[in-house]
């Protein structure tokens, strides 16, 4: 059955949230594919799949970003759709000018938030080789974007993130913005 392609938002937030679960989602082909991306730490993710009612059996394959260590290489991905449009998953660092050539002109781009702009002295996301909001939608002005994803960010403001990081980012990026919630799903049109 041909049911487009989508992503399931298992969680959100960055390693030390606790409000919701770390950053990991799945990415569902329009053939029944299924691709894990992170799965947040620990056996939890058993139960965000089996909340999202997304059987563990029928994942295809699995990409990890990071091992969080300093010393490990992070990674992103850039995925063709089955609707020919570009994702590009920029996996748990800010973007790095290197992989422009990947990144650039990508329909969906996904991108890690560690926190507002104004809440960088609180959270003190460059300290920990993230980026703010406004950073994340920059860069996605800079590569010509189309939608910003915007996750794994701080969990202290949940009531007002959606709101207020997507403020901040259309401050400086024209396209469409998203800043999704745990267990959210994304038609990927």
């Amino acid at each position: 059955m041909n049911t487009g392609n989508y992503v399931t938002i298992l969680g959100t937030g960055n390693a030390l949230a606790t409000r919701c679960y770390n950053t990991c989602f799945t990415l569902h082909g329009s053939n029944g594919e299924l691709l894990l991306v992170d799965a947040g730490g620990g056996n939890g993710i058993l139960s965000q799949l089996d909340h999202a009612g997304i059987d563990l059996c029928s994942i295809h394959d699995m990409f990890i970003t990071h091992t969080h260590s300093t010393k490990e290489l992070q990674f992103g991905f850039v995925a063709t759709l089955s609707n020919d449009k570009k994702l590009c998953c920029l996996g748990d660092e800010p973007y790095n000018p290197l992989c422009r050539q990947y990144a650039e002109n990508a329909d969906i781009l996904m991108s890690e938030a560690f926190c507002l702009y104004e809440d960088r002295e609180r959270f003190l996301p460059y300290e920990k080789h993230h980026s703010t909001a406004i950073d994340a939608a920059r860069a996605a002005e800079e590569l010509h974007a189309r939608t910003l994803i915007l996750y794994h960010t701080e969990d202290r403001t949940l009531a007002s993130r959606r709101e207020k990081y997507t403020a901040e980012a259309r401050s400086v990026f024209s396209g469409k913005v998203l800043v999704p919630d745990d267990f959210e799903r994304i038609d990927l049109v």
